[in-house]
C-alpha cells in the first residue's frame, strides 16, 4: 500500500497534485508486471551488439576488455569514447557515463587497478584531463596536467610498466615539462620525465620488451639519432638504438619476438628492400626482410599471440591471399581468419581465450558485430549481453499498428537485420522494408496496411520516390506518390481521403507548393494549401476541420503566423492561433477526451504568458503546463508530443519537467510524472513518440532508458495496477512521523496480524524517479512493532520514498525532507 502522508495545508494544491501522481508513479515501477520490462517500467530488448562508433583502441588484459574510440555505447552500455567488457557484460565507468571526452580516445591501458585513456581531449565530464585520464577504480583523473602544445595535442599510445606510464603521441609538454611527443610518468612521484630528447614526429605505437621501449610513428630523429620512422630506447642505460635505415613512411604496430621486431604501417620499403606495409627486423643479422610479400594496404595494428603474429588493418591481400581486414603470420605463410571484417581494424588485444579486435567494420564473417568483434580461434561472434535489439544510429519517429510499430531515422541496422532508415518491430524481432530508403526517414503515418514514409530520400525499394513514399504492409511492396515533393518531409498527417505533408519544399507532384500540402488519395493528386508558409513545417494536427500548422514560419501569404497556424480545410483560409509563439514548434497534439491542442517546441512565451517549451491552447489564449521544461544540456526543445486519453507524453532535450527531474520523456496528467529514469546518452535526445493504453514508444539518440541496455529506441510499458488497486492489495502496516521533517523522521511498523508476524523486514529509501537513495534495513524478523530511523540531514530537500518490504506484502512512504 502507498500512504499519501503529504499535508497540503502546508503545501500548495499543485505540490499536492505533483506528490499524488508521484506516487501513482511510483506504484506503476513497483507493480508493472511483464517479463520483458526491467528497470522502471522499460522494455529490456534493445541492448546493441558492439560500440555505435569507431573503436580505435582495446586493451584485453585478463579477458577484462576496455575499448576506446569515438562511440557513445558499449553495447548494452553506454561510455562515451571509453567502456568495458567482462566476459558477460558491458560496464560504465564512473561518470563517464553522463559527460564523455570532447575529443577521440586513441589509447588504453590497463594496469592492475589502474586504467588510463589517452587521446585527443581535453575534459572528462567538465574535469580538464588535456589528452590523458586516469581510472583509479572509482573515478577518473587528471594525470599530472596531461600533455599540451601544438595545433591539436593528442596522446596515440600509453604503456604502463612497473611504476612508471609512458605516453606517446603529438605534443610538446607533459604538465609543464618541455618534451618532444613522449614522456613518461611516476606514479610514485606523481611527476613527469623526458625520454632524453624525444622524437621530433608524431608516435603512434609503443611496445616493452625487456629493457627496451619500441618506439614507432612519423619522425626522421630520435634522441638527436637520425631515423626513419622505427626506434628503441634502453630503460635502464638510457641508450638509442636503430633498425639500419629504417622503413620509408609511417609505423603504426610494433611487436616483438624474441630476435625478431615486427613493424607495420604505411610504408613499402625497409631497408633497401620491398616490404609493402609490414617488414620484420632480424636482430641476429641486423636486417630487414619483408613478411610474406607484404599486404596491399596499411597495417594498422599487430598482436603476437606465442610463435604467430596477429595482423589488422585495411587490407584486402596478405601475401597472395584475400584477406579481408585481419591476417595471420605464422612464421612462414599467411592464414585466414574465417571471412574477415568488412571494414578497417585498427586494433588487436588477446587473452587467454580469444583475440578481440576494435576498428569501424560492421560484420565479420558476415556476421553482425558493430566495430568490435572476438576471434575464438575458430569463429567470430559479437560482444552482446541479453537481446540486442537495438538501432545502430539514431530514430526519429514510431509509428504503431495492431502487431507492432514503424521506426524510421538515420539507422541502417535493426539489432540483426539490415534495414535502410526504416523497420518494422513485429513484437519479437524486426523486419526490412524491402531495401529500404537511400536517405534517413524523419516521418511514418499508418493506415491499416498503407504505411506512409517521408523524410530525406530520393528512392525507396530501389524506385524513384522524392522524400515520400507509401509501403503496402501485406503486399510488402513500395510505391511512390506522384512526384512526391522536392524538398525534406518532416511531418505527415492523414484524416482518411487526404495526406497532409509538410517539410522544405516549394514544389509538391511538379505545381507549387511552400512547405505544406496535400495528397488526395481518391485521385493520387497533390495540390497546395493556399499560399503554404514560409518556413520549414515541422507539426500538424487536425481539430473540427482545422488543421494546425507548427514549424520555423512567421508567415501564410498576408496572413502573420508565428511559427504556428490553423488552416481551414473548407473555408481554405489561413488563422493565426492566439498571438503564436516566440519559437519554433516541432510539435502538436490533440486530446480528444478534453479537446486541448497541446503545442512543444523550442519557445517559451505566447503573448506574454511564459511557457518554456510546451504549452497548450485553452480556445482563447496559450496556457503553461506547470513551469513546462527545461534545462536541456545544450538546447532545450520538445521535439514530440502524444496524448491517449487524460495522458499527455512529452519527449525532447530537458532533464527537468515542472522542477522535477527527468530523462528526457515525461508524462502529463494534471501534473507532472517521469517514467521512470527516463532515456540517457551522450546528449541524448527523444525524437518521436507513439503511444496507446499499454505502451510508449519512443525514438531518438540514447543508449539506455530505464538505467538499462536500449539504443536509439525504447518502449515503457503502461502500469497494471492503480493506486486504488495496490492500496486494497496491501493494507497499511507502516508509518513515517514526523512528516514532513527536519533532519531525521522514524519508520515504524505497527498492526501486524498473525500473517505477518515472524517475517523479514527490508526498507530502502528511493528518489522520484524509483532510484535507490540507501539501504536502511536490510532483513530482521519482525514479531511485534518495530521501528527504524532515518538520517536525511545530508540529503537535499524534496520528497522520497520508503519502500518497506514484509514478506511479500510492501507499503511504500511518502516523505518530505524540508
Amino acid at each position: 500500500m502507498f500512504v499519501h502522508q503529504l499535508s497540503t495545508s502546508i503545501f500548495s494544491l499543485r505540490a499536492a497534485r505533483r506528490a499524488a501522481a508521484i506516487v501513482a508513479t511510483m506504484v506503476a515501477v513497483l507493480t508493472t508486471g511483464s517479463a520483458q520490462t526491467g528497470n522502471d517500467g522499460w522494455d529490456n530488448r534493445f541492448g546493441w551488439y558492439g560500440a555505435t562508433g569507431t573503436v580505435f583502441t582495446i586493451d584485453a588484459g585478463a579477458c577484462d576488455m576496455y575499448i576506446g574510440g569515438q562511440f557513445t555505447t558499449g553495447s548494452s552500455t553506454p561510455n562515451n569514447y571509453v567502456a568495458r567488457w567482462d566476459g558477460v557484460t558491458w560496464s560504465v565507468l564512473g561518470d563517464g557515463l553522463q559527460g564523455g571526452t570532447n575529443g577521440i580516445v586513441h589509447a588504453v591501458e590497463a594496469n592492475g587497478v589502474d586504467l588510463y585513456a589517452g587521446g585527443s581531449f581535453t575534459t572528462y565530464n567538465g574535469q580538464t584531463v588535456n589528452g590523458l585520464a586516469h581510472w583509479n577504480g572509482t573515478g577518473w583523473e587528471d594525470v599530472g596536467g596531461g600533455v599540451s602544445g601544438g595545433a591539436t595535442p593528442t596522446v596515440y599510445d600509453v604503456v604502463a610498466f612497473g611504476s612508471e606510464v609512458f605516453v606517446a603521441g603529438k605534443f610538446t609538454s607533459a604538465g609543464e615539462l618541455a618534451v618532444n611527443n613522449i614522456a613518461r610518468w611516476n606514479t610514485f612521484t606523481q611527476e613527469w620525465s623526458a625520454i632524453d630528447q624525444g622524437v621530433n614526429g608524431t608516435v603512434y605505437d609503443l611496445h616493452i620488451q625487456g629493457d627496451w621501449l619500441y618506439i614507432g610513428g612519423a619522425f626522421t630523429e630520435a634522441g638527436g639519432i637520425q631515423t626513419n620512422n622505427i626506434i628503441r630506447y634502453n630503460l635502464i642505460t638510457n641508450q638509442w638504438q636503430q633498425f639500419g635505415i629504417g622503413v620509408n613512411g609511417t609505423v603504426r604496430g610494433v611487436a616483438a619476438q624474441d630476435t625478431l621486431i615486427y613493424v607495420g604501417g604505411d610504408f613499402t620499403r625497409a631497408g633497401n628492400g620491398n616490404a609493402p606495409h609490414i617488414a620484420v627486423w632480424n636482430r641476429l643479422t641486423s636486417s630487414w626482410s619483408s613478411v610474406g610479400g607484404g599486404t596491399n594496404d596499411t597495417v594498422h595494428t599487430l598482436e603476437l599471440r606465442g610463435q604467430d603474429l596477429y595482423v589488422g588493418g585495411s587490407f584486402t591481400q596478405a601475401g597472395s591471399i584475400n584477406a579481408n581486414r585481419i591476417a595471420l603470420w605464422n612464421g612462414t605463410a599467411w592464414s585466414l581468419l574465417g571471412g574477415g571484417l568488412d571494414k578497417t581494424v585498427y586494433d588487436l588485444a588477446s587473452c587467454d581465450l580469444t583475440l578481440c579486435v576494435g576498428g569501424e567494420f560492421q560484420r565479420a564473417d558476415g556476421n553482425q558485430t558493430p566495430f568490435v568483434a572476438q576471434w575464438d580461434f575458430t569463429q567470430w561472434s559479437s560482444l552482446r549481453t541479453g537481446e540486442s535489439h537495438g538501432l545502430n544510429d539514431e530514430s526519429r519517429t514510431v509509428a504503431l499498428i495492431s502487431n507492432g510499430f514503424y521506426a524510421g531515422g538515420a539507422f541502417t541496422t535493426a539489432g540483426s537485420t539490415n534495414a535502410n532508415y526504416v523497420a518494422w518491430w513485429n513484437g519479437n524481432s524486426w523486419e526490412e522494408l524491402g531495401t529500404g530508403t537511400n536517405a534517413p526517414v524523419n516521418t511514418i503515418t499508418a493506415e491499416g496496411d498503407n504505411i506512409y514514409v517521408g523524410g530525406e530520400f530520393t528512392q525507396a525499394g530501389g524506385a524513384p520516390a522524392s522524400h515520400i513514399a507509401i509501403w503496402d504492409h501485406s503486399a510488402k511492396s513500395w510505391s511512390s506518390l506522384g512526384g512526391g515533393v522536392n524538398g525534406i518531409v518532416h511531418t505527415m498527417l492523414s484524416d482518411g481521403r487526404y495526406l497532409y505533408v509538410g517539410g522544405e519544399f516549394t514544389q509538391a507532384g511538379g505545381a507549387p507548393a511552400s512547405n505544406i500540402a496535400r495528397w488526395d488519395k481518391q485521385t493520387s493528386s497533390w495540390a497546395a494549401l493556399g499560399s503554404g508558409v514560409n518556413g520549414s513545417v515541422y507539426a500538424l494536427e487536425i481539430d473540427d476541420g482545422n488543421l494546425w500548422v507548427g514549424g520555423d514560419f512567421t508567415a501564410a501569404g498576408s496572413t502573420t503566423l508565428a511559427h504556428i497556424g490553423t488552416y481551414n480545410l473548407s473555408g481554405n483560409s489561413w488563422s493565426s492561433v492566439g498571438n503564436g509563439l516566440n519559437g519554433s514548434v516541432h510539435a502538436i497534439a490533440r486530446s480528444d477526451e478534453s479537446g486541448q491542442v497541446y503545442a512543444g517546441g523550442t519557445f517559451t512565451d505566447g503573448g506574454g504568458e511564459r511557457l518554456d517549451h510546451i504549452a497548450y491552447w485553452n480556445g482563447v489564449i496559450w496556457k503553461s503546463m506547470e513551469d513546462g521544461v527545461t534545462e536541456g544540456v545544450e538546447s532545450t526543445v520538445v521535439n514530440a508530443i502524444a496524448v491517449v486519453e487524460d495522458k499527455v507524453y512529452v519527449g525532447g532535450e530537458f532533464t527537468l519537467a515542472g522542477g522535477i527531474p527527468t530523462g528526457y520523456v515525461v508524462l502529463w496528467k494534471e501534473s507532472w510524472l517521469p517514467l521512470g529514469s527516463g532515456v540517457r546518452g551522450y546528449l541524448p535526445s527523444v525524437k518521436g513518440i507513439a503511444a496507446d493504453k499499454d505502451k510508449v514508444v519512443v525514438a531518438g539518440d540514447f543508449f539506455s532508458a530505464g538505467s538499462q541496455p536500449s539504443v536509439n529506441i525504447g518502449i515503457w510499458y503502461a502500469p497494471t495496477l492503480s493506486v486504488e488497486e495496490s492500496e486494497n492489495h496491501h493494507q497499511s502496516f507502516a508509518q513515517a512521523a514526523p512528516n514532513p521533517f527536519h533532519g531525521s523522521t522514524r519508520i515504524t511498523i505497527s498492526g501486524l496480524t498473525t500473517s505477518t508476524q515472524n517475517k523479514d523486514v527490508y526498507i530502502r529509501i528511493l528518489d522520484p524517479l524509483g532510484r535507490e537513495v540507501m539501504p536502511l534495513q536490510n532483513g530482521i524478523t519482525v514479531n511485534g512493532t518495530f521501528q527504524v530511523e532515518w538520517e536525511a540531514s545530508t540529503h537535499p530537500r524534496g520528497i522520497y520514498f520508503a519502500e518497506v518490504r514484509l514478506g511479500d506484502r510492501v507499503n511504500v512512504l511518502q516523505l518530505m525532507l524540508q
